[in-house]
């Protein structure tokens, strides 16, 4: 299924419940629309509930794909995964905050700046600032 938005937009859909995935529409050219592709059946249906898509900031622009089947695995301990240097695994169980919104790139960057200490010069392009952004679990969108 392609999804798409008039502006670029980075946020997080739950997906059965306990598992997260960042959903990241791609940047577009100028006059484009940006885009998100994905067959995978329960991204499709967790984009389908997340408030972007029912205000009619994110439009399906393609067919629905056939689901993608997934089987279930069995682990036993010995195939557990371990953490490194035997400290605790962080888990993130948190639902995303609001989104942040700015009118351009300028201000999130001198947002960023202030609220997080981060130095200007690591910040110099949208990419940076995107980049930035996932790194802190932020989401936030351009308006213009």
């Amino acid at each position: 299924m392609l999804f798409s938005s008039e502006k670029q937009l980075i946020f997080k859909v739950r997906i059965g419940g306990t598992a997260e995935r960042l959903v990241v529409f791609g940047e577009s050219h100028p006059g484009d629309p940006s885009t998100f592709q994905t067959n995978d059946a329960s991204v499709i249906a967790a984009i389908r509930r997340h408030r972007f898509y029912k205000d009619g900031k994110i439009r399906e622009s393609g067919k629905e794909p056939e689901p993608i089947k997934h089987e279930e695995l069995t682990i036993n301990n010995s195939q557990a995964a371990t953490p490194i240097n035997n400290e605790p695994l962080k888990v993130n169980n948190e639902e995303p905050e609001t989104v942040l919104t700015f009118s351009n790139f300028s201000q999130a960057k001198s947002y960023f700046k202030k609220t997080y200490g981060v130095e200007a010069k690591s910040l110099k392009t949208p990419h940076d600032v995107t980049s930035f952004a996932k790194s802190k679990g932020v989401v936030y969108e351009i308006k213009s």
